[in-house]
């Protein structure tokens, strides 16, 4: 019986360590990625919106879920990036839109679409 109840004491322990650690790196991580970001310059390139994408993620017991959303971009050069965005920038953004992506490092910081000339 005692052994029964220092395996169960043991695998509580165990999943609180791992649900601290967890707790941890998600506070921790978007700092040091701001850390990281802010220390680049901001640049400014033509690009074109080649996908949307969107991640919802949470929900476990009473927390509510949380939506993450991305959009991939192709620069002139072919390179390829995908940026997480805030949810109203997700909405104005169409797949095909051409205009001046602008990031910091990993970090969306705007994209100004380019009006079509008429002919």
């Amino acid at each position: 019986m005692n052994a029964v109840l220092y395996l169960g004491i043991a695998i509580l322990i165990v999943v609180a360590s791992l649900l601290s650690i967890l707790a941890v790196y998600t506070v921790v991580e978007p700092i040091l990625k701001a850390g990281r970001d802010g220390a680049k310059s901001v640049v400014a390139r033509r690009a074109t919106v080649i996908a949307k994408r969107q991640e919802l993620w949470g929900g476990v017991t009473a927390s509510p879920y949380t939506t993450s959303y991305y959009v991939s971009f192709e620069m002139e050069s072919e390179d390829r990036v995908e940026l997480e965005v805030e949810d109203t920038d997700y909405g104005l953004i169409i797949e095909g839109d051409t205009g001046i992506l602008s990031s910091q490092g990993d970090t969306f910081k705007g994209f100004q679409r380019q009006q079509l000339k008429a002919h």
